[in-house]
């Protein structure tokens, strides 16, 4: 067996990256903090839009080659002061979110170079069931750039 090590690997005209093949990686993801509007970490995004409560468009850097030909996850931690407490308290209410929200009662398409999204908290005692900020999401795409 070879072993092959390297810091950098280029493609053949020594600047490019490399293409992947029969490969899929992530070609854009972001830890936002809806509580905030603060980017904590990203790849391939340019910035986020705060539509309204718990509602966010992001703007990606380098486009997809389809607006709906790639997989995109989105997953949020229940809590809206970085895990102090979650917005639940002691009921258990269901987190969601959802990628092409009803943003300002119309439902926004995907683009090549944006990711609608929202959050939103289920009904319990402390919620109407309604749009939600969170201090922490999770957005990531996985699919053919431009």
């Amino acid at each position: 067996m070879s072993t092959l090590k390297a810091d950098t690997i280029v493609a053949a005209d020594g600047t490019s990256p490399v293409t992947l093949t029969k490969q899929e990686a992530t070609k854009q993801w972001i830890s936002w903090d809806g509580v905030n509007n603060n980017i904590e970490g990203s790849l391939n995004v340019t910035s986020v839009t705060d539509e309204e409560t718990g509602v966010y468009t992001l703007n990606i850097t380098s486009a997809f080659s389809s607006a709906h030909d790639r997989c995109i996850t989105v997953s949020l931690f229940n809590s809206n002061d970085d895990g102090v407490g979650s917005t639940s308290g002691s009921s258990r209410g269901l987190s969601a979110a959802v990628v092409g929200t009803n943003s300002a009662n119309t439902i926004d398409p995907l683009t090549t170079t944006t990711v609608q999204y929202g959050t939103a908290y289920g009904a319990s005692s402390t919620s109407n069931g309604g749009m939600w900020d969170y201090s922490k999401v999770w957005v990531t795409s996985i699919g053919d750039l431009a």
